[in-house]
């Protein structure tokens, strides 16, 4: 795949058929999933050196999982310009997979570029118990 500037309405696009996609698998197997993605700034999404920080992530949450020896009933990934996406359905808690996706996210520098959501069977997102952390460099400035 070609790198290339995404623009907003593709953003937006990307966004809505996630959302879709998201609606219709908790409609499917009524239980937790993992919306999986890359907070990449700027207007280039997707690329080699992403996709690679892609497969780290992912790698990380079926270990997770595995040590639970837990697992996922269905799992789906999308390499697009917008970016990478997973969307996994686990057989597992939600609070349980929100505190495993928090862990994946705030462990080393690469886990600052994840964006791990968990949704409950209803669809509604579990939101972090703490903020994420500032890397070092940004804890600078941000003083």
């Amino acid at each position: 795949m070609r790198e290339r500037e995404i623009t907003l309405a593709e953003m937006l696009e990307a966004r809505e058929r996630r959302a879709m996609r998201q609606t219709e698998l908790l409609k499917e197997y009524k239980m937790p999933l993992v919306s999986f993605g890359m907070n990449i700034a700027g207007p280039i999404k997707n690329s080699p050196l992403i996709r690679r920080g892609f497969l780290i992530g992912e790698a990380r949450l079926r270990g997770q999982l595995a040590r639970l020896r837990k697992q996922f009933v269905h799992a789906e990934t999308l390499d697009a310009p917008s970016g990478c996406e997973g969307l996994y359905v686990a057989d597992a808690d939600a609070k349980t997979l929100k505190a495993l996706a928090q862990e994946i996210e705030d462990y080393g520098e690469i886990g600052r570029l994840f964006d791990m959501d968990v949704l409950s069977p209803d669809g509604a997102k579990l939101e972090r118990e703490r903020p994420r952390r500032c890397s070092g460099s940004l804890r600078q400035t941000a003083r």
